[in-house]
């Protein structure tokens, strides 16, 4: 069986004991100073892997470009030389 005392009642209901402001202040700003400072590292190797994927996508849509290009030229002759035979079959009959 757990004894528990009057004193021990009184502190579970009375407010926990708080610094005051300026003291808390003190006790926290390297944290906050220390955090400010390793944000902008970590968001420039973001933004330099963002860039990277950027180039990379820009490669590969010209190139698609250039592959779209090379379907409608052979189409385009593809379709020249069948008129051209189709001419020559009509012309021949």
């Amino acid at each position: 069986m757990v004894a528990v005392t009057l004193s021990q009642i009184r502190n579970i209901n009375s407010p926990p004991y708080t610094k005051p402001l300026a003291d808390q202040y003190n006790d926290h700003i390297w944290a906050t100073v220390g955090l400010r400072n390793a944000v902008p590292l970590l968001n420039g190797y973001a933004s330099r892997a963002n860039i990277q994927k950027a180039k990379i996508a820009l490669v590969s849509q010209q190139l698609q470009v250039d592959v779209a290009k090379q379907d409608l030229k052979n189409d385009i002759y593809k379709t020249y030389e069948e008129a051209i035979a189709a001419s020559q079959n009509i012309l021949h009959t």
